[in-house]
């Protein structure tokens, strides 16, 4: 019998991804430590109850440690995560993206290398950690969202499913680009594609209010993140700016097109479950778009046979992020489905991510 205390429940959020998180991470506890109790603290509230003895404390990384400039969340779980070590209780960051300055990750350095283990959900923030610190407990696992949902045969019924992303906070901003993008979905879908645009909340903002205005005849589906996985595996092509819309469509088996997030986490999307295509949605421009979806339709087959390809690699490691707390376990690194110098060469012509300020750029080694 463990005790076993997870720490930033996304399991409340009305965001689709981090509800998706919360269940997959129960969905496996409860096949890795299935006589154990848990306690389950949500990302609103502040834990203090160090009296209780746990042997196992887990902090779900979704939300944490990153955001580009912005003050990352997560570190909310330091004080916490400082505690139980002094305790001598096993601490496990997991399911983590992370993508903060050079001086906030040397801060949080001797912590972390406290810490049993911290486990990444895609290669960018590896090769992160792996560059700028000497860090020997870190893992890379698929997302643990590809866990939950049985691996199953689905028919292909429609040609595209569009959604957006966590651009959706800066759309007063982007509001050419928005024009441009949802021109391109209602002009394939007037030349005869059959299309559904996948709504996704975010916090603060909902991406399915994009979408009403603009796409009058196009079924636009948003009631939960079942839903979308649903709908998105009966997709040829996955068209989106969400990590978990990348994860949930490579858990449905459909490749995806995507652009860039909040984080570099959909780049680090296309390096672990393709890569399949990505665009830079800053510079979209409408006729290039369509003509660029067409071409990614006609290579549907093909890019469905990559996906298949490396979902039978990553499939063994889908539980990984929790898995790996119970037994040992090799992750993608150690068994060669990555290598770490590929990472690196792959992400060279993302000149948007500005590398060199995160010491990634090849120019400054």
């Amino acid at each position: 019998m463990h005790k076993i205390l997870l720490l930033n429940d996304t399991i409340i959020s009305q965001n689709y991804g981090c509800q998706l998180v919360s269940y997959s991470i129960r969905k496996a506890l409860t096949k890795f430590f299935p006589d154990s109790t848990i306690d389950f603290y949500t990302y609103d509230k502040t834990f203090s109850n160090y009296d209780k003895d746990y042997d196992l404390v887990i902090i779900n990384g979704e939300g944490s440690f990153g955001h580009h400039s912005q003050h990352p969340h997560g570190f909310k779980w330091v004080e916490a995560m400082t505690k139980f070590i002094k305790k001598g209780t096993p601490v496990h960051l997991v399911n983590l993206s992370i993508q903060c300055n050079l001086y906030t990750l040397k801060l949080h350095v001797p912590l972390f290398e406290k810490l049993s283990s911290i486990s990444v959900r895609e290669p960018i923030s590896y090769l992160f950690l792996r560059k700028n610190t000497n860090l020997t407990n870190i893992k890379l696992f698929p997302d643990i969202g590809t866990c939950y949902f049985d691996e199953e045969v689905s028919i292909k019924k429609y040609d595209f499913a569009f959604g957006f992303g966590a651009l959706a906070k800066e759309h007063k901003s982007l509001g050419t680009q928005i024009s441009e993008y949802f021109g391109a979905i209602e002009k394939l879908q007037e030349e005869g594609y059959k299309i559904k645009y996948l709504g996704f909340p975010g916090n603060p903002f909902d991406d399915k209010k994009l979408a009403e205005d603009r796409l009058k005849d196009i079924d636009i589906i948003s009631d939960g993140f079942k839903s979308y996985y649903n709908a998105v595996k009966e997709a040829k092509i996955n068209v989106t700016g969400r990590h978990h819309g990348a994860v949930m469509s490579f858990a449905g088996k459909t490749p995806f097109v995507s652009f860039e997030a909040n984080m570099w986490k959909t780049e680090g999307d296309q390096l672990l479950y393709g890569p399949f295509d990505y665009f830079y949605f800053r510079s979209i421009k409408k006729k290039p778009f369509i003509e660029w979806c067409k071409d990614t339709l006609v290579r549907a087959n093909e890019q469905k046979t990559l996906l298949e390809n490396n979902y039978d690699a990553l499939k063994p490691l889908f539980y990984g992020h929790i898995q790996h707390n119970a037994e040992d376990l090799t992750d993608v690194i150690e068994r060669g489905i990555i290598k770490v110098e590929d990472i690196e060469e792959q992400i060279q012509e993302l000149d948007y991510l500005k590398l060199k300020q995160y010491e990634l750029s090849k120019e400054v080694h």
